[in-house]
């Protein structure tokens, strides 16, 4: 489905050889999902990582007629992010909807991509490099391979049950057009991730519906990696997080999932979004200043040292829980939040930039520097996050959000308090104060509560 920039004259892309041994490839390889019949998820999760293995240092060197790999592509590139898309499938979903939304992807690219660059001449109006006839022969293929693959998949036995096939058609076509829009639109993110996780997400929702059983899910520690994995590669795309940040993000949100569950993980969620997206509010202005953050804005595993001290509380709450820990984790997640979002965003909006307690002006950018409109949506984040988790259930009453919000104010205010006797000492950066001031906003919280 992938064209050529367009012009008004412009006509379909002819088929190289290579491009059509590639879609090839692509669309045998989806034939593997049927023989998930007959295997347990860590089995399937076993073949999906061999694959991504040969996907990624044989095929690049492999010539079947024709090369495999792109002139130039990446060593992440589509033929080893395929394979690691499946093992998220795996790891993430029941059986039958991963295998449904593997064959989708299969299937669907493989056909709109052939379609669309042998036949595609009318243009999508939101995204100028596919097509309106690669866009349907991605559904009109995927539609039928996710119907077969979840039918067969979620079959007991040898036959289809009476009636398997219209309660499996709902889920099938509606993963069909997820994926097809989801693979016709713009984005930096490879669709390779964005297509089958679209998918396995549509059925899995779908599926029980329409009162079609898929089986349980993998466990929760296989789920929480699969999760976390998938989460980080996509920000990883996106330019939001750096390899150090992508390994320290897994593993920080492996074991906050696996000590208090998905809403732990959605607190994270949430602080890394927010965090990210702040720091790249008007990322060029703050570069003319002097005031923006290193390596394009990206977060590093260095950036996951504010948020230890949460890690010590879901430790700490695995082996032996408590609504404390929950409390004094949130609290730590919601410091650490209100902390980036004050920093970032109180340089372009704050009119006057003060250190505490006796309010004298400093540039902006000084570490401990504080304005009004900064420390307010520094709090406005806080709140939010709280607010998340009350939602979420990680916080069970409601005067817990606000001793959460109240714990992330003083831990802030305690970061401030200590910047200029950090700066007196020598110490150009202030990875130290964010350790602490978010340790005393979880202690507080902790303790409180």
């Amino acid at each position: 489905m992938r064209c050529p920039e367009p012009s008004k004259t412009t006509l379909p892309t002819p088929l190289a050889g290579s491009e059509v041994g590639r879609k090839v490839l692509h669309l045998a390889g989806g034939t593997l999902a049927f023989p998930l019949r007959w295997m347990t998820w860590w089995q399937g999760a076993l073949m999906a990582g061999a694959a991504a293995a040969v996907n990624a240092f044989l095929l690049p060197r492999l010539r079947v007629g024709v090369r495999i790999a792109r002139p130039g592509e990446p060593f992440l590139s589509g033929i080893a992010i395929y394979p690691v898309a499946v093992l998220l499938l795996l790891l993430i979903f029941p059986m039958p909807a991963a295998a449904a939304a593997w064959t989708a992807m299969a299937a669907g690219d493989a056909c709109s991509n052939l379609a669309g660059r042998r036949w595609g001449r009318a243009r999508l109006p939101w995204n100028s490099q596919k097509s309106w006839v690669g866009l349907a022969a991605f559904f009109l293929a995927a539609a039928p391979a996710a119907l077969a693959a979840l039918l067969w998949t979620a079959a007991s036995d040898q036959t289809l049950q009476p009636g398997a096939l219209g309660v499996g058609l709902v889920p099938a076509l509606a993963a069909a057009a997820a994926g097809a829009a989801l693979e016709s639109l713009p984005s930096p993110v490879n669709d390779n991730w964005t297509v089958p996780l679209g998918c396995g997400l549509t059925l899995h929702l779908l599926a029980p519906a329409c009162a079609m059983s898929l089986g349980p899910p993998p466990p929760l520690y296989a789920q929480a990696l699969g999760v976390n994995a998938a989460l980080a590669a996509i920000g990883h795309a996106l330019g939001w997080i750096s390899p150090s940040g992508v390994a320290a993000g897994c593993a920080f949100g492996f074991v906050f999932t696996l000590s208090m569950g998905w809403p732990a993980f959605a607190a994270l969620a949430l602080f890394v979004a927010s965090g990210s997206l702040a720091t790249r509010w008007r990322y060029p202005e703050k570069m003319e200043l002097g005031l923006a953050q290193e390596h394009g804005g990206r977060r590093s595993a260095r950036h996951a040292v504010k948020i230890v001290p949460a890690l010590v509380c879901a430790v700490l709450h695995l082996a032996e829980p408590s609504p404390a820990f929950r409390v004094a984790y949130a609290a730590a997640l919601a410091a650490a939040l209100a902390d980036t979002v004050a920093t970032e965003l109180g340089q372009l909006y704050g009119r006057r930039t003060v250190t505490i307690p006796f309010l004298r002006a400093v540039p902006r950018g000084t570490e401990g520097g504080i304005s009004l409109e900064g420390s307010a949506l520094g709090i406005l984040a806080a709140t939010l996050l709280a607010l998340v988790s009350l939602a979420s259930g990680l916080l069970d009453k409601a005067w817990s959000a606000g001793l959460v919000v109240g714990a992330a104010f003083l831990g802030n205010s305690l970061e401030s308090l200590l910047a200029p006797w950090s700066r007196r000492l020598g110490h150009r950066r202030g990875d130290w104060l964010n350790l602490v001031h978010t340790a005393a906003a979880a202690a507080f919280a902790g303790m409180a509560a």
